[in-house]
């Protein structure tokens, strides 16, 4: 059985920005698109499969790494809730803020 997949308007704002950093930056939407697909097949995977992600300090919160992009995500009740998308090449003390 699959969980249901929720975005949170955070996980939905970084992954925009991303998105969006990559079409500015190479002047065509192909590399977004493709990156895009990636990690909504990955969060389709996790959906069957949650236990994929590793455990993170957080209470209930587990990380999965897609390419450089860490996908923050907890279950609760029937539902996969992605809470937030961070690029790792960015400073790692941000990474407790955009979980909380």
């Amino acid at each position: 059985m699959a969980f249901k997949i929720v975005w949170s308007e955070k996980a939905l704002i970084d992954l925009s920005q991303i998105l969006n950093y990559w079409v500015e930056r190479n002047k065509s939407d192909l590399y977004s698109l493709k990156l895009s697909e990636m990690i909504f097949n990955r969060v389709e995977l996790l959906s069957k499969y949650p236990n994929l992600g590793k455990r993170t300090n957080a209470k209930e919160i587990r990380a999965h790494l897609v390419k450089e992009y860490f996908l923050f995500y907890k279950i609760k009740d029937k539902n996969l809730i992605i809470i937030s998308v961070f690029d790792t090449r960015k400073d790692p003390k941000k990474i407790r803020r955009r979980i909380k």
